[in-house]
């Protein structure tokens, strides 16, 4: 098992302001370094938020002792650890989710206590209804609410969250909560919240069990996986967080957060960024469940869905624009490059009809609308930020430019090319005369030959093709990472291309023209391409911009999008940016 010590926490890989999350596929929290909750959810992701605040401090006798726990996360496991001591007591928090289990617990331990130390939490619920008892505070979620983020996704039925101490007491005071303990003979105190639909029954908590098959739980997960020997420890605990975002991010249900404080649902692109690490890692059973999961909505839906809800089928959308662009050919990368690790033919076999159906919504419309396909959405990544401390920012390529779902999508129609290509060798259909064409086709629509790279965007105009001109360096090394074979292996000079565009600090803008900021993910294609192409020179230069910059964050995750000086737009943890960069990192460790 892992070493609990202070010894064996990751030391914060960069000084700055975060949050860390972690979660057991039910139930997830999130909180800040000082060790205050700000965020829990459950029972499955696509949640409510419960908690606005909830802080831990101790009594002695009438004074009020605050305390600030440093939490980092305990190498080897989903586990965060925080100690503080003040005044001959010393506090050591444990913040874990128990498996399989709709709880998480908060482990206390006091050293130096007597009598007169109590340890409190206090507690402020986030927009809700509330129920409280000498024992402890339910926080009420009726289907009234909506989950956490941006508000797209009502609540599909009641759920509660019951927060007390064993063997404790709360009181109310005003619009907080007070929950309070005595540490036991052996100075533990554990604080449960437990996340339910209606009211179903506490489960009998075992702290001290609960702790060690937690322990035990984590011990066994990464021994089914395999992780590359990192250039040093630091190295080591950036690539092990990057892997635990994602998979306790993950539902029990198969789908994936798109991030802990903004998007509740599960998105086939977001999911798709994240399964590449785990396949990466030799963890290959989340893949399965995630593919399970599509492939069930499909039977449901009748189309691959571009978003939906974990734990309900009462959520699923249809894409942003076009049910054949963009997400069909990711669900069919996932199946692709599962059955490439497993070898697992049978499965395949048993989700060969949605996949077929991503193929044939794709080669519908080719034949339709003379083998273009135009955007859908992100094609990872239409958005960014202009400058420091933006939350998100737009293209504005060239005067009166409006990005718009209608113009044709260089992304798309390359994974495109790639999906197909699996499709028509797995399946033996013959489909050579499509691809071809669609081949042809994106070299008519966007090859530039005065600059010997590919445009991202371009519409129909009176005289042929307009392109837009600036250049996106995602979208330059998008078809090396799906895939795709472009003509005369051009997919191989788009990304090449790419290296005139990096800044002196090795980030690469997204938009060299007008956009000095960046996505999370750009510099995870970057280095995955030098690598396919042979370039160790720009592989080692990428790889040390990743994990030596402020790219990634104190607890070694990484944001969705950042300014010109690689500041975050705040939308951290996430999973899909996270996968990106660590699928490159992996594959580069193992080259070394």
């Amino acid at each position: 098992m892992p070493d609990i010590s202070i010894a064996n926490t990751a030391p914060w890989h960069n000084e700055c302001t975060d949050t860390y999350f972690f979660g057991n596929s039910i139930v997830g929290a999130s909180g800040k370094p000082d060790g205050e909750w700000t965020f829990s959810i459950g029972p499955d992701y696509t949640s409510p938020n419960y908690i606005s605040s909830e802080k831990l401090y101790i009594l002695r006798g009438e004074t009020r002792m605050d305390v600030c726990l440093n939490m980092r996360r305990l190498r080897g496991a989903g586990i965060f650890r925080g100690e503080w001591e003040a005044d001959g007591i010393r506090m050591t928090v444990y913040d874990f989710a128990p498996p399989e289990m709709p709880v998480t617990l908060r482990r206390i331990h006091i050293d130096g206590a007597d009598s007169n130390v109590t340890v409190c939490a206090q507690i402020v619920p986030f927009e809700c209804e509330t129920e409280s008892d000498n024992a402890g505070v339910s926080i009420i979620k009726d289907t009234s609410r909506y989950c956490f983020g941006n508000r797209e996704t009502l609540n599909w039925a009641e759920r509660r969250c019951r927060i007390f101490f064993a063997n404790g007491n709360a009181q109310q005071d005003g619009e907080l909560f007070i929950l309070c303990a005595k540490p036991d003979e052996n100075g533990i105190c554990t604080l449960v919240h437990h996340h339910s639909y209606g009211e179903e029954a506490v489960p009998v908590i075992d702290s001290e069990k609960s702790f060690n098959d937690t322990l035990a739980y984590w011990t066994e997960w990464f021994k089914a996986g395999h992780m590359p020997k990192a250039a040093n420890q630091r190295d080591a605990d950036a690539l092990e967080s990057l892997l635990l975002c994602v998979k306790m991010q993950q539902n029990r249900d198969g789908g994936s957060i798109a991030g802990i404080r903004k998007y509740a649902n599960s998105y086939i692109r977001d999911t798709h960024g994240g399964m590449r690490l785990l396949l990466a890692t030799g963890h290959h059973a989340e893949v399965r469940t995630l593919l399970s999961n599509i492939h069930s909505r499909w039977e449901r839906a009748g189309f691959v869905p571009n978003w939906w809800s974990m734990g309900s089928d009462t959520f699923i959308g249809h894409s942003f624009n076009n049910d054949a662009s963009e997400v069909t050919a990711y669900y069919i990368f996932m199946a692709r490059d599962y059955l490439k690790a497993t070898k697992d033919e049978e499965f395949i076999a048993s989700i060969m009809p949605s996949l077929s159906w991503a193929a044939h919504a794709q080669l519908d419309w080719l034949r339709t609308h003379d083998y273009t396909i135009d955007f859908n959405g992100d094609e990872t990544e239409q958005y960014c930020c202009n400058k420091d401390g933006e939350e998100y920012g737009r293209f504005d390529c060239h005067a009166g430019y409006e990005w718009k779902h209608e113009y044709l999508s260089f992304p798309s129609m390359s994974a495109a090319i790639a999906s197909l290509e699996w499709y028509a060798k797995k399946t033996g259909e013959d489909i050579s005369a499509d691809i071809a064409a669609l081949r042809a086709k994106i070299d008519e629509v966007f090859w530039d030959s005065n600059r010997n790279i590919h445009i991202w965007a371009a519409e129909k105009g009176e005289n042929g093709f307009v392109h837009h001109n600036g250049r996106l360096t995602n979208y330059m090394l998008l078809p090396v990472w799906v895939g795709a074979s472009l003509t005369e292996e051009r997919e191989k000079t788009d990304a090449l291309a790419a290296k005139e565009f990096r800044r002196e600090d090795g980030f690469l803008p997204n938009c060299p023209e007008v956009m000095p900021g960046f996505c999370g993910h750009t510099m995870g294609l970057f280095l995955y391409s030098m690598l396919a192409l042979g370039d160790k020179e720009t592989a080692d230069t990428a790889a040390r911009t990743i994990l030596d910059s402020p790219l990634l964050s104190m607890y070694g995750t990484v944001s969705e999008f950042y300014g010109p000086s690689c500041t975050s737009n705040g939308h951290n943890c996430r999973a899909f940016e996270g996968g990106i960069l660590g699928e490159a990192l992996v594959k580069y460790f193992e080259s070394r």
